[in-house]
């Protein structure tokens, strides 16, 4: 497994070996913002289009995004 980071979210990077897919979730958020692609390339333009889609989820519903590539250590 792979993980994505854009603005902040994470996101994971897996490939179905029976669907022959590469797919994925935002991790660590409420709900349910999943990506998949044929290729990895695909896959990963569609994690960055889950994640506008899940700032405009939030921005709409006047929430805060989850941020949760900020670690404190």
């Amino acid at each position: 497994m792979k993980l994505l980071i854009r603005e902040g979210v994470v996101g994971s990077l897996k490939f179905s070996t029976v669907d022959k897919v590469f797919y994925g979730k935002i991790q660590g958020v409420k709900g349910v913002f999943s990506y998949h692609g044929e290729t990895e390339n695909e896959a990963i333009e569609a994690f960055r289009t889950s994640v506008s889609d899940y700032k405009d989820y939030c921005l709409s519903r006047q929430i805060k995004p989850m941020d949760i590539a900020v670690l404190n250590v």
